[in-house]
């Protein structure tokens, strides 16, 4: 088994626990990037998205 590591979206911080942050209780979400495809349609829009977070 696999295991992914998660990062709290109140606090900011990484965990392995998958349903809320054991630190302030918040919402967890994957640390890691979803996988992108060369041939999706949608591959322009990620990079740009990803360029202006990068930029912030």
């Amino acid at each position: 088994m696999k295991t992914l590591i998660n990062k709290c979206l109140e606090c900011g911080r990484y965990t392995l626990r998958r349903d809320i942050c054991p630190y302030c209780g918040g919402d967890v979400r994957s640390a890691h990037p979803p996988n992108i495809s060369l041939e999706s349609r949608y591959l322009e829009l990620i990079l740009m998205a990803r360029r202006k977070r990068r930029l912030n």
